[in-house]
């Protein structure tokens, strides 16, 4: 019985780190962040191959 209860533990915090994420992603989504990495991502790839 130790061992389910482990277990039920393990996949209660996973559980809830998924839900953290998740409403972490769609925060960022409503606040415009995507712009902002995409942007940046473009700037370190330009930066890499000696263009930016």
């Amino acid at each position: 019985m130790h061992k389910n209860s482990k277990k039920l533990n393990i996949n209660n915090i996973r559980f809830i780190l998924l839900v953290l994420v998740v409403f972490s992603i769609i925060y960022g989504i409503l606040r415009g962040e995507i712009q902002i990495v995409l942007r940046n991502a473009i700037n370190i790839c330009l930066d890499c191959i000696g263009i930016g």
